[in-house]
Order: C-alpha cells, then structure tokens, then sequence
C-alpha cells in the first residue's frame, strides 16, 4: 500500500514539473518573438506609406499621360458592306471547349444583345468529315450567347478540327473560327 501513494506522489510531482516547464517555454518565447517581432507580433501592415519618389511621381505622370492621350477603341458593332445597309456585324468569340469523357462542349460569346436568332457551328476536319449543329440565342443584360453546343464523341473522330461558328439575327450577323483539338 505505501508503494503506491509514492508512486502517485511521484507522478504528480513529475506531472506538475512538466507543467511549469512548458509554461516557462511558452512564457520564454512570447517574450522573444515580441522582441523579434515574429509570429504571432508580426505586423500587418506591410504597404509603405512613406512619400513617392521620383521615379514613382514620373511613372505615374506617364500612366496618366498615355490614358488620357489613347484614341478610343473601335465599336463592336460597324455597317456591314452588304448590299443592305441595315444589318450590322457583331463579335462573336468562342468563350469555352473543353470535352469530358462522352461530350465535346463548345461555347460562344456574342458581343451585342440579341434577343432572337440562330448560332450555327459547322467543325470540319481535313475535308474528311462534317459536322453541322445549330443552336438559339441566348440574350443576357449586355451580352448574348448560344445556347451551347454539346456533341456527342461518337459523332466526331479525334484530331484537330476547324469549328467556325455563325450568328444570324434580324438586321445582324457574325462569325467566328477557331482550331479545336479533339483528343
């Protein structure tokens, strides 16, 4: 019986030694990192505040200088030459390929909104073989798009692929032609 209250006296004294050496440990490196300014006292402030020097002050004159003296960018939409003068152009841009496991994923970004209309993608390949689909409109608050074009694998043999995609609405129309590589 006496054994065991020493043993117990024992681990409490060990336990409680312990204790106060982590504690001394923690306490020990609080006050250097404090010191140091190391974590966790690091400073969250890193943007220098102090004046601009020359080369900054003339680096932004000159940044200032080339926006305000850059000529405007031309308009997305321009008269076509059509024989009626009525219908515009409009850019068209593929915004996404990507394929998946059974599908090939083609989608399209038209510049202007279009509330009507049809999107035609035609993808050829080495003049082997044809691939035609068609899609709506989809328009949106400053932009449209078509609807998406999701052909099947099957349908298409790998290799690289012309697609050409063309936007027709009352009074507008676009196109556009990419490269697409079909693994």
């Amino acid at each position: 019986m006496q054994i065991r209250v020493k043993n117990k006296k024992t681990r409490k004294k060990l336990l409680l030694t312990t204790l106060i050496v982590v504690i001394i440990l923690v306490l020990g490196y609080g006050v250097f990192a404090s010191q140091a300014k190391i974590w966790p006292f690091l400073s969250a402030n890193t943007v220098n505040l102090s004046p601009a020097s020359d080369t900054e002050k003339s680096t932004g004159e000159q940044i200032k200088s080339d926006s305000v003296n850059s000529s405007p960018q031309p308009s997305k939409q321009s008269p076509s030459n059509d024989a009626n003068p009525s219908t515009t152009t409009t850019s068209v841009l593929f915004s996404s390929t990507t394929q998946d496991t059974t599908t090939y994923h083609v989608r399209v970004l038209i510049e202007s909104v279009l509330n009507t209309g049809t999107c035609s993608l035609t993808l050829v390949k080495s003049g082997q073989q044809t691939y035609t689909a068609t899609a709506d409109i989809q328009p949106g608050p400053s932009s449209s798009t078509c609807k998406g074009f999701d052909i099947p694998l099957s349908s298409i043999a790998t290799g690289n692929w012309n697609a050409t995609v063309t936007v027709t609405s009352s009074g507008t129309s676009g196109a556009a032609s990419q490269e697409i590589l079909v693994k």
